[in-house]
C-alpha cells in the first residue's frame, strides 16, 4: 500500500497546502514561460524554468512548475527527486512523501529514485519497533517491484546493509535467499558475499529452530554419522548455499 504520513510524521505537523500562484506576475520568470507558450515541447527551457523556480525561493510558484514538468515529462526521475528535496528543505515532510509516490508510481522500476525515496524514510522514521517495521516494508515493497531488474543490486545490497546495522543476520539470510534467484548483474559478488556470511556467523542466527532440526537430520542422514557437531552443520549448510 501507498504509506500514509501518519506512519513517520510528528502529529504536530502541519499538512496544508495552498493553490499555486499564477506565475506569468513573476518578472523573473515570465521571459522562460512566454517561451514555452511558444514551444512547449522545447527541454532546455522547461530546465532554465525550474531553475529559476528554485532560486526565487517561492515555493508556490515552485510546485506549479514542477507538476506541470512532470505531467509531461513523468519519466525524468532525477526531478522527482529535486521536486521532493525541496520540500523537505521547506520541512513541508508530507508534501515531500506525496512526491516521492508519485514518483514512484509514474516510474516504478526506477532504482534511484526507491533508493532516494528509501534514504529520505530511514532520515523521518522514528528510532522504533514501529518506525523499524515502517521501513522493512517498505524496503520489501521496494525490491518487490523493482528487484528484478537486472541492475538492481543497489537496491539489494541497500536492504541488506539496512538489516545488517539493525544486527538482524536471520533477516540478512533470507533475504540473499531472495536474491540469489535473481540474475542480477552482480550475481557472484553477491554469491561470495552471502558466503562469507554463512561461514561468519553461527547457523542458529541464519536459520530458524525448525530449518536447524531439519538441517541436523539431513546432515545425520548424509554424513552417517551419530554426533553433530557445529562444523559438519556449517560445512554442510555452505555446501547447499
Amino acid at each position: 500500500r501507498l504509506l500514509e504520513k501518519d506512519d513517520f510524521l510528528p502529529a504536530s505537523t502541519s499538512f496544508s497546502r495552498s493553490r499555486s500562484p499564477d506565475f506569468e506576475r513573476s518578472e523573473v520568470l515570465r521571459d522562460s514561460w512566454a517561451a514555452l507558450k511558444r514551444q512547449p515541447d522545447n527541454f532546455d527551457a522547461w530546465i532554465i524554468l525550474l531553475t529559476q523556480a528554485d532560486q526565487s525561493n517561492d515555493l508556490k510558484l515552485a510546485r506549479d512548475i514542477y507538476d506541470r514538468f512532470l505531467k509531461r515529462y513523468p519519466y525524468c526521475y532525477g526531478f522527482w527527486k529535486k521536486y521532493a528535496e525541496m520540500e523537505r528543505r521547506h520541512q513541508n515532510f508530507s508534501d515531500a512523501l506525496n512526491v516521492w509516490e508519485r514518483g514512484i508510481l509514474a516510474i516504478p522500476l526506477s532504482i534511484d529514485l526507491w533508493l532516494g525515496f528509501l534514504s529520505f524514510m530511514r532520515e523521518l522514521a522514528p528510532q522504533s519497533d514501529r518506525g523499524i517495521e515502517k521501513l522493512r516494508e517498505l524496503y520489501d515493497r521496494a525490491v518487490s517491484t523493482a528487484g528484478y531488474e537486472f541492475h538492481s543490486d543497489r537496491l539489494w545490497q541497500d536492504y541488506i546493509a539496512w538489516e545488517e546495522a539493525q544486527g538482524e543476520w536471520r533477516r540478512v539470510s533470507n533475504i540473499y535467499d531472495r536474491l540469489i534467484r535473481i540474475p542480477t548483474a552482480l550475481y557472484k559478488t553477491h554469491m561470495e558475499r552471502f558466503e562469507a556470511i554463512v561461514n561468519m556467523c553461527n547457523p542458529i542466527d541464519l536459520i530458524s529452530e525448525e530449518e536447524m532440526r531439519d538441517l541436523f537430520d539431513v546432515v545425520r542422514r548424509k554424513c552417517d554419522v551419530g554426533v553433530i557437531t557445529e562444523h559438519l552443520i556449517k560445512k554442510f549448510w555452505s555446501s547447499k548455499k
